[in-house]
């Protein structure tokens, strides 16, 4: 018996129990969740995400930690020029990166209106009382919605149902970055 062979086991042990916990609760702050729930929403968008999906700019999910240690994930799609983002204790954003190529230029402001009108459309969905934090740098929010219940999913169907409603905001949004494309 080694004291760090016990330390080690004592680790993994809590770090199951911390996952199951999360699982049964879909707590989006925890990294396990956000990656679930990153791979549920591309499963559910991707036939939506244009051109460039087919000409073989696949989709992407990305998982890091803040520097405080909390999970955030990104799942890239459209060329990887825009994405959803999940930060532990944040709502769950749409955002652009400014530094991908892309067709044209995109005027960020009219990208948030129609993000907000899209969302407003689909039932059961609201942005935060909050609007964007409007920041220089490569990454620039392009809207947010609430999660259901606080921070945390407490139910499979209430997962299934937001993500769901999340995957018409997707394709919502895309077809009227399309429309917009199509007559540039």
């Amino acid at each position: 018996s080694s004291d760090l062979l016990q330390q080690y086991v004592q680790h993994i042990s809590k770090e199951a129990a911390r996952q199951r916990k999360a699982h049964e609760e879909w707590d989006i702050d925890e990294g396990p969740i956000q990656l679930c729930f990153a791979e549920w929403l591309k499963k559910l968008t991707g036939d939506a995400n244009g051109p460039r999906h087919q000409e073989g700019w696949p989709d992407v999910i990305w998982q890091a930690r803040n520097r405080g240690g909390t999970f955030w994930t990104q799942y890239r799609f459209f060329g990887q020029h825009l994405f959803w983002r999940m930060d532990s204790g944040g709502p769950l954003r749409m955002m652009m990166d400014i530094r991908k190529p892309k067709p044209s230029q995109p005027n960020l402001d009219q990208h948030r209106a129609w993000f907000s009108e899209v969302v407003r459309g689909v039932s059961g969905l609201k942005e935060p009382d909050r609007p964007p934090r409007r920041r220089l740098g490569n990454e620039m929010t392009v809207g947010a919605i609430a999660w259901p219940s606080g921070q945390k999913l407490v139910s499979n169907e209430e997962a299934e149902r937001f993500l769901c409603a999340v995957a018409r905001v997707h394709e919502g949004f895309l077809a009227r970055v399309a429309e917009r494309r199509m007559s540039d």
